[in-house]
């Protein structure tokens, strides 16, 4: 993986949680302000239920209505922060690095195709491993595309290996993978060669 990439994945993955990581600490003062006014119409609860020998003012069944909605809120946005927590944890473990066999980088940058049909073969194989060696998730869908003999449109792709395919066969980020796999060959190829 080229520096450029890296550091493009870094920024988004940065961006992604610091948007994360402030709509969590906005819940949490929510949540502070929430606990804050229940208590505050439990204490004037009590000062009501205080002041009164024997009778029930009207406002205490209002001011118990208002303790018992600021609880569930209380409690919803406790559960939209451990949510806002997991989408959090579950962007950090998707972006981890993963390990592999390959280092992308000595692999080195497949040579310029120059139109030479006898050449085509062993130059389509440097280039499906360069591209193998970055995003191995890609064989199945390479391979898919590999036999077919008609234009493949973008529809064909969400079908098979995008967001409308099945989750055994969906590619993340597929649409950047295919933007990529669209334009890496033109910059490395004479414009002849097509």
């Amino acid at each position: 993986m080229d520096s450029q990439l890296a550091a493009q994945i870094q920024q988004m993955m940065a961006t992604r949680m610091a948007g994360a990581e402030q709509e969590i600490l906005q819940l949490r003062q929510e949540l502070s302000q929430a606990q804050q006014l229940a208590q505050q119409a439990q204490q004037a609860a009590a000062a009501a239920t205080a002041s009164t020998a024997g009778g029930v003012p009207a406002n205490v069944a209002e001011i118990i209505y208002e303790i018992r909605i600021n609880n569930q809120n209380s409690a919803n946005m406790a559960a939209q922060i451990e949510a806002q927590q997991q989408v959090l944890k579950k962007i950090v473990e998707t972006h981890k690095p993963t390990k592999t066999l390959i280092d992308p980088r000595g692999l080195g940058k497949p040579q310029v195709f120059k139109n030479d049909e006898d050449k085509f073969q062993a130059w389509a194989i440097k280039i499906k491993g360069y591209v193998l060696g970055i995003y191995p998730d890609l064989r199945d869908a390479m391979a898919w595309a590999a036999e077919l003999t008609d234009r493949i449109t973008e529809i064909d792709l969400d079908a098979a290996y995008g967001d409308s395919a099945d989750d055994v066969d969906k590619v993340e980020d597929l649409e950047n993978k295919d933007g990529q796999l669209y334009t890496a060959p033109l910059q490395r190829d004479t414009p002849s060669s097509y």
